[in-house]
């Protein structure tokens, strides 16, 4: 076969493979536009798309780029989802035929073209993220370009090509900051490549051509408002995510955040600075500068720690579990049977991508310090911040070049390169298939369940309030999986709303019996259920439910759903202390027994029981109860105070003593037990002096 037919051949593969990747993004968005959870945005997708409803300027939480990306495609277009995923799944499609030219360009080969192109429609995180209004998917299409063109820069250095391989970088360094630690990369390549003399005008061509923009937006937010911030303020935010002492290397939310999710990240961290700092005046540039100082203390007061936080988040973000900021890609494989036909995760492609760019830097060949440098940035991100899939994703198109160079180079390098690839081979791909149970619990899918149960019902701004068919479906949502704690949590809210806002006897009787459900059960942190962090959410999300039902006037005015609610701990059993203080006590036993029948895994209705039964005189039952109480989960104090309580009337100060030591030991801010110990520490309290 000639040059020319080989040429055409590889061009007609390249055209095919790029068809093909479209009609599986089609077939993807076809399928997210059409079920149950479509039109539905969540955590910062819904934020973008409200931001680019409204653009503005000033300075920015997220970043400013994807806004005016959904700005733009709305304006040309439309502004649907579904017209954002059509123009996103001809991105990604672009995006794999620029990855085949991008390895044949840097290796010189139509096979590594070839691989490249087949290890970009088998792997699953680039069709992932074109089904996400998120910044991974025009960013991936722009650096699978840059790298073409730096390629073709590689054989013929010209200024020009230098300059658009720059511009294809501004749009990744806008949608996120960290991608300019690219520029300098590609400027290694150019200067490589240029000849001596046009070196430094094709790299300032390049540069000019990356950072104009970002520059004239970071220029316009400082000049117009005097605040200096690269593009987007959480910088500092997401440094202390990442570095924190509770830290472990992936994103989980900040405690103060609550159930906010990412709408109200901005709010949570300017306030929370401003209280810690004492400061109400704080902007938001002064509050990305306090969280990053926050992290660098935190770093500084325990290096060994900060070692094991940076060594874990170096191998993790070669993990094959898609680690989530915002969506699972689990949940996503559910909804998309195209997503769950593709073979290849991060962790395959990086194990392959390592070992094919190590076979390049080994045998001394063009392309190796390009694309190990393309890998590094997203990397190191991911080590100094946090790991995820989303900053990742940036390594993805340089590792399925580097997997496409890797037969050729197999067959061509020597035997020390070749150990060495094999090395690198073991390595990465021990750290991706190495097992992360953690990660599959603190990111379940059925949390993308709840993410879009809060999003449907709760509307933006001018969005009229959520009526009957909103409910109807997002209780439909419920159904999948129904019986997970999650799924059960956000089944409860669902239904509490309905009662408030429809005012149902029967919306208030179905949220007790999901209420109940839950209360049934033993929250206590083992295998097979959520992450802590959640499980101690929900100790305390249930309870106050409860307490929003009991106030609506559709539970007020029914005697049978107040009692319910009452049995519950609605109002916190304060009828039976009623009862008990006004010498009814078998009526307050009573109820409480009940209560404890009703959620015998709660420690806090069997907390009050055992305190009744003190008060009624049956001491060893009522300590008992207490003893119960104090080994269930969560660890509430007032299991223990009680028992201080009982031991402080009996004139025994120093198990008072004990016992309240414990319950603030549980709860360093429960106040009661602050002043029983000051009490009993207090002289003659009781008549008695206490023992030293």
């Amino acid at each position: 076969m000639s040059e020319a037919a080989r040429e055409r051949a590889f061009r007609l593969t390249v055209a095919a493979g790029a068809s093909l990747a479209l009609a599986l993004r089609l077939i993807q968005a076809r399928a997210l536009t059409t079920d149950l959870f479509a039109g539905v945005l969540v955590q910062d997708a819904r934020v973008y798309r409200e931001t680019a409803r409204h653009l503005a300027g000033g300075v920015s939480f997220m970043n400013v780029g994807y806004p005016w990306f959904l700005a733009a495609v709305a304006h040309a277009l439309s502004p649907s989802i579904s017209t954002v995923l059509l123009v996103q799944g001809v991105l990604g499609a672009g995006a794999c035929a620029l990855v085949a030219l991008a390895a044949r360009a840097l290796t010189g080969s139509r096979a590594a073209g070839v691989v490249s192109l087949a290890g970009a429609l088998l792997a699953a995180p680039p069709l992932f993220y074109d089904g996400l209004l998120l910044t991974p998917a025009p960013a991936f299409a722009c650096l699978a370009a840059s790298l073409w063109l730096l390629g073709l820069h590689g054989r013929d250095p010209r200024a020009a090509t230098a300059a658009a391989a720059g511009a294809c970088l501004a749009v990744p360094i806008l949608l996120r900051a960290n991608a300019v630690l690219l520029v300098p990369v590609a400027a290694g390549a150019v200067l490589h490549a240029a000849p001596a003399g046009r070196r430094a005008r094709q790299v300032a061509f390049l540069s000019a051509a990356a950072l104009a923009l970002p520059v004239a937006a970071v220029l316009q937010v400082g000049l117009t408002h005097g605040q200096w911030v690269p593009l987007s303020a959480n910088a500092g935010m997401n440094l202390w995510v990442g570095n924190h002492r509770e830290a472990t290397g992936v994103y989980v939310a900040a405690p103060f955040l609550q159930d906010g999710g990412a709408e109200a990240e901005e709010t949570a961290f300017l306030e929370e600075a401003r209280r810690r700092a004492a400061d109400p005046w704080m902007t938001l540039a002064e509050a990305s500068a306090f969280w990053r100082e926050g992290a660098l203390r935190d770093l500084e007061a325990d290096p060994l720690r900060a070692a094991r936080l940076w060594g874990r988040k170096a191998a993790l973000f070669f993990t094959a579990f898609e680690v989530k900021t915002n969506y699972s890609m689990a949940f996503m494989a559910a909804r998309s049977r195209a997503l769950r036909l593709l073979p290849l995760g991060f962790g395959s492609i990086a194990a392959l991508g390592c070992a094919g760019i190590a076979l390049l830097l080994l045998g001394r060949r063009p392309g190796g310090g390009l694309l190990a440098g393309w890998v590094a940035v997203p990397w190191l991100t991911c080590i100094v911040f946090f790991v995820s899939g989303e900053y990742r994703h940036a390594a993805t198109p340089a590792l399925l070049v580097g997997m496409g160079a890797l037969p050729g180079g197999f067959r061509r390098e020597g035997r020390g390169a070749r150990l060495g690839a094999l090395l690198v081979l073991a390595l990465v791909g021990l750290a991706a298939a190495w097992p992360r149970p953690e990660l599959a619990a603190a990111f379940a899918p059925t949390l993308d369940v709840r993410a879009h149960v809060r999003s449907l019902l709760e509307p933006g701004p001018g969005e009229p309030p959520p009526g009957p068919d909103a409910f109807g479906r997002a209780l439909a949502m419920t159904a999948w999986q129904e019986d997970d704690l999650v799924v059960r949590d956000a089944r409860l809210w669902v239904r509490v709303e309905e009662a408030r806002r429809l005012g149902r006897p029967e919306d208030a009787r179905a949220a007790l019996d999901e209420a109940e459900a839950i209360l049934a059960r033993d929250l206590r942190p083992r295998r097979g259920l959520p992450p802590e962090s959640f499980l101690r959410y929900l100790a305390g999300a249930v309870p106050a439910r409860l307490h929003t039902l009991a106030e609506l006037p559709v539970v007020r005015e029914d005697a049978d759903l107040r009692a319910r609610a009452t049995r519950l701990g609605a109002t916190g059993w304060v009828e039976a202390r009623a009862a008990l203080e006004q010498g009814r006590a078998a009526e307050a036993l009573a109820a409480l027994r009940e209560a404890v029948d009703a959620a015998p895994a709660d420690p806090r209705p069997r907390a009050e029981l055992g305190r009744a039964l003190l008060l009624a005189g049956h001491r060893r039952e009522g300590l008992g109860e207490l003893r119960t109480s104090c080994l269930a989960w969560p660890e509430i104090p007032q299991c223990a105070f009680y028992v201080a309580e009982q031991y402080a009337r009996e004139g025994n100060l120093a198990q008072a003593r004990r016992s309240a030591a414990l319950a603030l030991a549980r709860d360093p801010d429960y106040a009661p037990a602050a002043r029983l110990l000051r009490a009993v520490d207090a002289p003659g309290v009781l008549g008695q002096t206490p023992a030293r």
